[in-house]
This record gives C-alpha cells, sequence and structure tokens, in this order.
C-alpha cells in the first residue's frame, strides 16, 4: 500500500466507488459508512477492482465504498460523477481520487444538520480525561469489508473523537501493531450459557500484543466484533478508562435471538401512530442513500437490535402494497444492503392480497398452488437481491387486512403457506397473532386466546407468532398475555410499542423500560418461570423467539419527537439484549451516554429520576388498577363513556369480571390468584374483576376504590406538573451543559404533558362522579 500512500496523504475525500466483487457476482451491492471526516459529492463507477481492494482503498481515504458487480459496462471501464476529481492508479492496481480544487459542497440531503442530538446515545465528545496511552491503531486479521467495515469504521469514528484525534487511528491489517491499539480478533467465545448458541457474543480484554498495549475485541463472528466495539466504545465514555491488563475478560453476548425493529412507515412518507414527523426514509429517493439513513442503523446496531421490517403492516394500502413489485425491490435493495453491513438483517410487511395486486393471479387463496408457487417465487426473488432479507411479517383478518378467511381458510392455513415458501430462502414467517372478536370488545382476551391457542404445536418449523404485551391493545397496563405461558410448540415472540400510541403520544414523558421490565418480569407459572424466559427460548426449546419494538422514530430532529423519548428506542434495544437487567440501569445509562457521561452527575441523576417514575405517573392519570381502554379513538384524550364496553363501569362497579374466564388460562397458582378478587394483585384487579367502588383496602390505607381512583387521578396530575420543575432545575444550560435547544424542547412537552393531565383527571374524575350520582 506505499504507493497508494503517497496518493492520498492528508486527503479526505468522500467518494462511492463501485466495483467487482467475483466475476460470478451476483450483482449484490454493500454500503460503507460516510464518516464526518469526508467531503461528499464523488462518484466512480469501476468494474476491474477486487471487492477487498475497494474496501482497503475506503478505509485508506476515510471514504464510504458501495461495491457491486457492473455488467453493463466493458472492464476497466470508469465514469466520474463529479469533475473536480481526476483518476489516479497505482503499481498495485488500485484506485485513488485525487482532488484537483476545493472539495465540492455537500449534495442536498434531508437530514437534518448535524448536532450533538442528531447522535442520540452516540455522542463521542472529547473524554475530560483522555485515557493513556492513547489507542493510535485499529488492527484487524483480513480487509474489512461488510460487518467487519463498520466496526472499524465506528472504532475509528469513536476512538478520534473521544481521544480528541485530528484523525482517525490508522488501521493495520495483520496482528503486527506498532502502537497502542484496538485489535479485532476472530476466535471462539462463550460465556457458559445456553444463549451462547445466539450469535453475537464477544469478549473484551487487554493485552500485550506484539510488544504495544492493546485492548483485544474477540468474537466468532463479524457481528460480534461490531457488538464488541460498541461495547468497547460505550465502556470508555461511562468507566473512562479501558480494560487493565490485570483484569479478567468480560464476556457479553445477546439473550433473545431475534431483536426486532418494526416501521409502521407507509410508502407516501406517512408514519402510522407516528409522533415524531415523517418517515426518515425518503421512499421515493431511492435507491439515493443518505447520511441519516447511517446513523439510523448505527443506533439500531449499537444496542443490538438484529432485524428491521421496513413497512407498516397495515400493507395493503398507502403505497405499501407497492414494495413487492420488482422495480421497486430493486431500487430498495441499496437501503436493505447498508443496514446488512450494520448487521441488521431486512423483512416485510406483505399484503395478504398481493398475489392479486402484484401478481396479477385472481385469488389469493393459500391453498391454490398458482398462489403458492408466486409467494415461493417472489420470496426467492427478493433473497436474490438482498440476502440479508430473512422474514415476513403478516397482519391479517383483522381491522380490514384481506386474508385467509376471504376464501374460507384457517389463519393457521395461511401463516403455513408462507412459511413453505420462504423455508426456501431459509425465512421467516412472523405472523401477527392480533384480531378483534366480532362481537363485544371486551370479550377480546378470550377471544384471542381461543382463536390462536390452536395453532400450538402444528406451525411450520419456520413460522413464529409474535403476540403483544397485553390481550388488549398497547394500553398502558396490562397481563402478560395469557398465550406465552401456553405456547411450548410453537415459536413465540413478544411485541411491544416504542412508539408511544396509547401512552401520550410523545407530549407526554412516558419510561417504556419501566412498562417492559414489569412485563419481562411477569411471573407465568409455579415455577416462577417468567416471560422473559419464554422469549428468550429458556422455558421452551423454541427454533425461534424474541422480541419486536413498533418504531418510535421519524424525520424530527430529535428523532423521537419527545429528546427524552429515545429512551425508549435505546431501552428496548437493552432489553432485548439482556431482558435481566434493572430497568433503572437501563435508564441511567441512557442518561449518562446522551447527557455528557459521567461528567455532571446532577443532570444524569435528575433525568434518570424523571425518567424511572414517569409510567406510573401516568397510569396514574389515566388507567390506574388495570381499567383499561380510557381514551377516545384518537388514542389520546380521555372519554370514559366510550369506553363503557371494556371498563364495564356502572354506578356501583367498575372493571370487567373476567378472572374464571381468562384468569384460569394462566398456569397454576398464577391463574387462581388472579381468578381470585381478593388475591388479585391491586395493579391488574380491574381488569380480572368487577369490583364495588365501596369496597376498602388494608394496603390502601383504608380507602375506598372510589376514593383510591379519585386520589389517583388527582395524585397523577400533581405529579406531572411536578416534572416541571424538577426539569427547571437544569435550566441553567452553561452549568448543566444542556443544549439550550434541548433544554427548551423538553420543556415545552412537560408543560403539554402537565396541562393534558390535569385535563385527563378532570375528565375522569368527572365521569366517576356523575356516573355514581356522588356530588364532588
Amino acid at each position: 500500500m506505499a504507493s497508494i500512500a503517497g496518493v492520498v496523504v492528508g486527503i479526505m475525500i468522500c467518494c462511492v466507488l463501485r466495483c467487482s466483487a467475483s466475476p460470478t457476482s451476483t450483482g449484490r451491492e454493500y454500503t460503507r459508512h460516510t464518516n464526518e471526516f469526508c467531503h461528499g459529492g464523488d462518484t466512480l463507477h469501476e468494474s476491474n477492482v477486487s471487492q477487498a481492494v475497494c474496501q482497503q482503498l475506503c478505509d485508506q481515504l476515510l471514504c464510504a465504498c458501495y461495491c457491486s458487480v457492473d455488467h453493463d459496462k466493458p472492464q476497466g471501464s470508469c465514469r466520474i460523477k463529479n469533475g473536480s476529481t481526476t483518476l489516479a492508479r497505482s503499481a498495485e492496481g488500485y484506485i485513488a481520487f485525487v482532488p484537483v480544487g476545493p472539495p465540492p459542497p455537500p449534495s442536498p440531503s434531508p437530514s437534518p444538520p448535524p448536532t450533538a442530538w442528531s447522535q442520540l446515545w452516540l455522542r463521542y465528545d472529547k473524554l475530560a480525561e483522555i485515557p493513556s496511552p492513547a489507542i493510535v491503531q485499529i488492527v484487524v486479521s483480513q480487509p474489512p469489508t461488510a460487518v467487519l467495515g463498520s466496526a472499524v469504521a465506528e472504532a475509528k469514528r469513536g476512538l478520534a473523537g473521544l481521544q480528541g484525534l485530528a484523525s482517525p487511528p490508522a488501521l493495520v491489517v495483520g496482528e503486527q501493531p506498532t502502537g497502542p491499539c484496538l485489535l479485532l480478533r476472530h476466535s471462539n467465545v462463550s460465556r457458559g450459557r445456553a444463549s451462547d448458541s445466539v450469535p453475537g457474543t464477544f469478549c473484551l480484554e487487554a493485552q500485550t500484543v506484539a510488544g504495544q498495549a492493546c485492548t483485544v475485541v474477540t468474537a466468532d463472528s463479524n457481528q460480534g466484533l461490531l457488538y464488541g466495539v460498541f461495547s468497547f466504545l460505550e465502556r470508555l465514555r461511562l468507566a473512562h478508562q479501558p480494560l487493565s491488563i490485570d483484569d479478567a475478560p468480560v464476556c457479553d453476548g445477546p439473550a433473545l435471538r431475534l431483536r426486532m425493529w418494526d416501521l409502521w412507515d407507509n410508502q407516501d412518507g406517512s408514519v402510522e401512530r407516528g409522533y415524531a414527523g415523517k418517515s426518515i426514509f425518503q421512499w421515493d429517493k431511492l435507491p439515493a442513500l443518505f447520511p441519516r439513513y447511517t446513523d439510523y442503523a448505527r443506533l439500531l446496531a449499537s444496542v443490538g437490535i438484529n432485524y428491521i421490517v421496513w413497512n407498516n403492516v397495515n400493507a395493503c394500502g398507502n403505497g405499501n402494497q407497492n414494495m413487492l413489485k420488482s422495480d421497486y425491490l430493486k431500487r430498495l435493495s441499496p437501503l436493505m444492503a447498508l443496514f446488512a453491513d450494520w448487521g441488521i438483517r431486512s423483512g416485510f410487511s406483505p399484503c395478504f392480497a398481493a398475489p392479486i395486486m402484484v401478481g396479477g393471479l385472481k385469488t389469493a387463496d393459500p391453498l391454490e398452488p398458482a398462489v403458492q408457487q408466486w409467494w415461493a417465487a417472489k420470496a426467492k426473488e427478493i433473497y436474490s437481491l438482498a440476502p440479508s432479507f430473512s422474514l415476513f411479517l403478516v397482519k391479517s383478518d383483522t381491522e380490514g387486512a384481506p386474508g385467509p378467511a376471504a376464501y374460507n381458510r384457517t389463519e393457521l392455513q395461511g401463516a403455513n403457506m408462507l412459511g413453505e415458501a420462504l423455508g426456501q430462502v431459509h425465512a421467516l414467517c412472523v405472523w401477527r397473532s392480533f384480531t378483534h372478536p366480532p362481537g363485544s370488545m371486551g370479550l377480546q382476551p378470550e377471544f384471542q386466546y381461543e382463536l390462536y391457542h390452536p395453532f400450538n404445536g402444528k406451525t411450520r418449523p419456520n413460522v413464529v407468532l409474535q403476540i403483544k404485551n397485553g390481550p388488549y391493545d398497547f394500553q398502558i397496563r396490562e397481563p402478560v398475555h395469557a398465550l406465552f405461558g401456553r405456547m411450548d410448540r410453537t415459536n413465540v415472540m413478544l411485541e411491544v410499542e416504542a412508539t408511544q400510541e396509547y401512552t401520550g403520544q410523545a407530549k407526554h414523558l412516558v419510561n417504556l423500560v419501566d412498562q417492559w421490565k414489569y412485563y419481562l418480569d411477569f411471573k407465568l407459572n409455579d415455577a416462577g418461570s417468567t416471560l422473559r424466559d419464554v422469549v428468550s427460548g429458556a422455558l421452551y426449546d423454541y427454533a425461534f423467539s424474541g422480541a419486536a419494538a413498533v418504531s418510535n422514530l421519524g424525520d424530527d430532529p430529535s428523532w423521537t419527537g419527545h429528546p427524552l423519548s429515545a429512551v425508549n428506542t435505546f431501552g428496548f434495544g437493552r432489553l432485548a439484549w439482556a431482558p435481566s437487567t434493572p430497568a433503572r440501569d437501563v435508564v441511567a445509562s441512557w442518561s449518562q451516554l446522551t447527557f455528557g457521561y459521567t461528567q455532571n452527575k446532577t443532570v444524569v441523576n435528575t433525568v434518570t429520576d424523571l425518567l424511572h417514575g414517569s409510567w406510573l405517573i401516568y397510569e396514574n392519570y389515566t388507567s390506574p388498577m388495570g381499567i383499561g381502554f380510557v381514551c377516545n379513538g384518537n388514542h389520546y384524550d380521555m372519554d370514559m363513556p366510550h369506553r363503557e364496553v371494556t371498563t364495564n363501569a356502572s354506578a356501583t362497579h367498575v372493571g370487567y369480571e373476567r378472572g374464571q374466564r381468562y384468569g384460569m388460562l394462566y398456569n397454576g397458582s398464577v391463574g387462581e390468584a388472579l381468578a381470585d378478587p381478593h388475591r388479585c394483585p391491586l395493579e391488574l384487579l380491574l381488569f380480572f374483576h368487577n369490583v364495588n367502588y365501596n369496597r376498602t383496602f388494608s394496603e390502601l390505607g383504608g380507602v375506598s376504590l372510589f376514593d383510591w381512583l379519585i386520589q389517583s387521578h388527582e395524585q397523577g396530575a400533581a405529579q406531572a406538573a411536578a416534572l416541571v420543575s424538577r426539569w427547571d432545575t437544569l435550566g441553567d444550560t452553561k452549568a448543566s451543559g444542556i443544549d439550550p435547544a434541548v433544554f427548551q424542547a423538553v420543556r415545552s412537552r412537560l408543560v403539554t404533558g402537565a396541562a393534558d393531565a390535569a385535563t385527563f383527571a378532570k375528565s375522569i374524575i368527572n365521569y366517576f362522579y356523575k356516573i355514581t350520582n356522588r356530588r364532588i
């Protein structure tokens, strides 16, 4: 590389290079990170350079690579998009860009200007105390491509920022460092537990390598090395010191196999139940890729998310049905390749009627051979364009979505048909186990159980049932769905919402990490097995299991609408990685990484305290004790009369009596307690039982149910107002280090949340006084 180095010394120019991976390549595209040291605007098409060389050049130039076969150009031809660069070829046959003038201005981009907040918890501000010795080299055993290339890019970015370097550490291929280094090594690793079979395990250890002090990241896969790099950079930010040579190796790895991020983005740019603007992804501009797409992938990868579903589960409208068209898939494939380079595999939510809407068939009957052949061919087509394609996520026969019922077939038949088609490319059919009863919504828990429990043991090995955390619809608190304790022979995974559909729509501060931890720790049997044991595969011998979250990200500069709602994005990934982690630890880590590491403990502690109690505060002023639905059709404003079919409120009682019917579907003494109105946990009492307002509770100080409902809503509104006062203690932004714009954005949301909390509480309090004929 001596000659190429001579050409590119001092050059920091962003390029996009297309080069031949091999003469027999399928034409797949690989996209590398464009880092902060690059300028934009230069594109070269070249078909006579190997993929490995392309990536080596990228690392030398600090630029982004874009490698694929280009069969429509003769060998050796090239095209330079921007005239301000010339082409130079070294003696070894490599290619480099040499600027002949000032770098071109950046291309127009939909991404917001970079700010500290634009990186959320991946800020790499210079450390107040830089570890000594500084890491000056990144060492790998082979030229970094794809996921390993992303690991190297992140290490360069992070170490340059944290150490205050003018340029990132040098890349060394081969384990012969000449200075302190970060070494990425392939080797078998194990933590000695069952979840070691889940890919991604890594170890961190301080070693002396070729006489140099190095931190060694060891993993048996490139994905594990990527996770190890993120972990190492986080350790530097939180502990301010790398590992010591005397420290034992630190090993970690994911507990859940499927850690999935479900977009409800529509192809018209809207986001269903999205509260952070429009879709980040400019679907109409594909195959163009923008820097914020890379940041999106980095953020997800940094918390271990390894699957993404690209479109709304309501897949038959808003342009979503077009995603399975061949021309669209070709335009989308570079975006899928970009995410694959960060260890994130791709899935789609297909319209069940796609054989008709896209394929031109006259039927979508799952037992019709032509339909089965169409789905199999479509799966093979997607896989040929994007080998990271891994699953379909299907919503059918509910809320207007077409499904097998139109042909007098069952959902089980539909799921198994798609499973067979997808199995030919080793992909999964994730079947969303959610529907409404034809009669009263009050019967929904029992109806869902009776519909989906017969799937147990009858699905194909690559079919996974995606079950919502509770039997209703992402309410502020529900019991864990009874199906989780009863599906021992069919793969299942958990579905939660990071978006705040029923939890304040990003106007209210609601830390959902606490909610999810409540669900994950929910006991399902007398042996003490919990939901986390189910979704990790520890309780039942699932081939596939895990968790999915509905995305809360949008094109708002804050990413999440309410700046503090990013804790839910971060927190989902952390709990999917390690579901036994205490919720407060997750929140504290996010607060430290987001608000300046450990340099200002007052800020970190204040933010952590605000977040950690916010779920219960929202529950207090909306739906305490498991009342359930209390909102109107917009899923935000309170409307108790509209929801009496589920609250079952009357002049004397409130709550739905389903203890014997639904409660006893839980195993052993768990079900017996839920079915007993005097043993049922208070936080779920009104979900399972119809209770007289005059009943008193010793655990609540002897107050009656009616008085407690009034006090809860009053207290919740007061607590929401107190959040504003607590945040205002950080108002001296020079002292706190909080960006003034971020401070004001958070404060504005807290003020709105407090005002609406008072309105919500008053509405519900007035309702209870009116329905019980009591005077305020």
